[in-house]
């Protein structure tokens, strides 16, 4: 029975180290996972919609100021001919200068038709690629994004009349919650892949505790349970010698032998015949009786698992603590060398 009890509790040692070894795997390829999300959502879907936009943003922005100073250049080239009042001068000058302006004016209608709608088509080509990357506060934006480009396509192809085109309300501030949400998406999965590399090191240092817990966990319960036996073993030996100190247990026969001399035959507890040497009372032998129980219960029980407890637990503590300098001096090494690089560069 004590056998099966023994490897009943090896088996199920072994199997909860696994157990807790599949547990461990497990969740660190989940996180790997979700860490792989991340970054492939920054890098394929966000990063390069909010490049988009800042550069549509950053053109969009020159052509108004260029707009602006070329307005202001042309008041400047009219002001001395109206300032004089001479009306053939004043129409010789426009028609001289005209031409250099209307250039200007001709490049930023080119530049929003080649350059500044293709962005925006192609802003609409990543989500419509990559949309499985979206998240559901960004996928409602999608119907807004698509409407906007189509009237550009259809302005610009000459499909929508001008008189018509006030009707449709076609303005930037449509799109501007989409802006808003791929930079706060940017800037929260930037924020989490910084906060995976700087952790980096502490995850390493969980894993190699998680895995010295389940060899620990193993290691403690076959260390108890090793030494708990071989331990009672040997007390049961060394107990059952005290109880022959001075004493003989005489065998139970249907003839008994012949009782030595000098010797007061009692019986025990047991319903066994002990020899005791001569003298002995009845109160002195149920005192012996009485010491050497205890004696017995005392070798059977308490040393045993004093000394099972000191054998399973000490190499689990004396193990962890080299583990911990072991992390700290390799850790300590990395950054003097991560230092000596930088110094380096």
């Amino acid at each position: 029975m004590h056998d099966f009890v023994n490897a009943l509790i090896t088996a199920a040692a072994g199997l909860f180290g696994v157990g807790l070894g599949g547990v461990i795997t497990l969740f660190n390829q989940r996180r790997q996972r979700a860490d792989e999300r991340l970054q492939q959502q920054l890098s394929e879907f966000y990063a390069p919609l909010l490049g988009l936009r800042m550069r549509i943003l950053a053109k969009s922005e020159t052509r108004v100021k260029s707009s602006g100073v070329l307005q202001t250049a042309w008041s400047e080239v009219l002001a001395g001919p109206r300032a004089i009042g001479d009306p053939e001068l004043l129409k010789k000058t426009a028609d001289e200068k005209w031409l250099a302006f209307q250039e200007a004016h001709d490049y930023s209608n080119r530049e929003l038709r080649e350059e500044i709608v293709p962005l925006y088509r192609k802003m609409v080509d990543i989500f419509t690629e990559k949309m499985w990357l979206a998240e559901p506060s960004t996928l409602i934006h999608f119907g807004v994004l698509v409407e906007y480009v189509e009237i550009w396509n259809r302005a610009l192809a000459g499909a929508i009349p001008n008189d018509a085109m006030i009707l449709y309300n076609h303005d930037e501030d449509k799109v501007k919650p989409l802006y808003a949400d791929l930079a706060s998406h940017v800037q929260r999965l930037s924020g989490g892949l910084q906060r995976t590399k700087t952790t980096r090191a502490l995850d390493l240092k969980r894993g190699l505790n998680r895995l010295y817990l389940v060899f620990a966990v193993i290691w403690i319960l076959g260390g108890f349970l090793y030494a708990y036996r071989t331990e009672k073993a040997a007390q049961q030996v060394a107990c059952a010698s005290l109880t022959s100190q001075g004493v003989t247990r005489l065998p139970s026969t249907v003839n008994p032998p012949q009782q030595p001399p000098d010797g007061v035959r009692v019986q025990g507890p047991d319903g066994q015949m002990y020899l005791f040497p001569t003298g002995t009372t009845k109160q002195d032998a149920i005192s012996y009786f009485r010491q050497q129980r205890e004696a017995q219960q005392n070798c059977e029980t308490v040393r045993p698992v004093r000394t099972a407890l000191l054998v399973a637990f000490g190499p689990a503590i004396l193990g962890y603590g080299l583990l911990e300098a072991l992390l700290f001096s390799a850790t300590w090494v990395w950054r003097g060398f991560r230092i000596q690089g930088n110094e380096k560069h």
